[in-house]
């Protein structure tokens, strides 16, 4: 199923679609940020987005669902800072 900025966020798909990958988003590219940059989650969008992003980088994540806890962000950028392993 393919979602906004062309992701495909489905097992065995989903991490060669955020780890290392450009962010879509023209405002976060001009940053330089990638979806995920290992090892970095202040320059991932990722977790931009889910922690609430500025008006120029679009809505928060996940669209029209309740926003993940602050729990939840933190393993995700912990599983960041630590490589993103696969």
């Amino acid at each position: 199923m393919a979602q906004a900025g062309g992701l495909i966020l489905e097992a065995g798909m989903s991490y060669d679609q955020l780890v290392g990958v450009p962010a879509v988003n023209y405002t976060a590219q001009q940053a330089g940020l990638l979806r995920v940059k290992a090892g970095d989650p202040s320059s991932s969008f990722l977790v931009i987005k889910l922690s609430g992003p500025p008006p120029a980088d679009g809505s928060p994540m996940p669209l029209g669902k309740p926003p993940l806890t602050s729990a939840q962000i933190q393993l995700i950028s912990d599983w960041i800072t630590q490589g993103a392993p696969r």
